[in-house]
Parts: structure tokens; C-alpha cells; sequence
């Protein structure tokens, strides 16, 4: 039996993120047993748009509203879209 030692090259540090917000709202998603296969397409597609999954969701919903919201109800400025 072979002891091993591990070494740490770089120090962990934690790094607080200097954009975004510390409010956060989940919601929560159902998928019905027979489209399951829905999920895996959703994780396909976030990555190909190297977004996250929450983003890529927020971005659907904002295409989706600016496209078929009357004007006066879509937001005015979104950052980072």
C-alpha cells in the first residue's frame, strides 16, 4: 500500500462575484414522466449557448416576451443578455 501526499499548489480562495445580485427567486420546474427526455435537451442546448441552465431559461422567456408582449410590458434594458 502506497501513501500518497497531496499538496496544494495554489491557495483556495473564496471570491465573491462583483456583478449580479444576492436576491435570487427559484422556482421550481415540472416535467411530466413522458418528457423527461425535455431535461437532457435543455442541458444540450444551455451548452451550446455556453450559458448556464437558468440562463439559458431567462433568455427563452425574455425572446419570447419581446416577441409577443404588446411593447409597453417588455423591460427597457436587460444587461448581459
Amino acid at each position: 500500500m502506497t501513501n500518497y501526499t497531496v499538496t496544494q499548489m495554489y491557495p483556495t480562495t473564496y471570491r465573491k462575484k462583483n456583478w449580479g445580485s444576492e436576491e435570487t427567486t427559484k422556482k421550481c420546474v415540472s416535467f411530466p414522466q413522458h418528457e423527461e427526455n425535455l431535461i437532457d435537451d435543455w442541458k444540450i442546448l444551455a451548452k451550446m449557448d455556453y450559458v448556464s441552465e437558468s440562463q439559458y431559461v431567462r433568455k427563452l422567456i425574455r425572446d419570447e416576451a419581446s416577441r409577443r408582449l404588446p411593447k409597453d410590458r417588455r423591460q427597457v434594458a436587460i444587461i448581459g443578455a
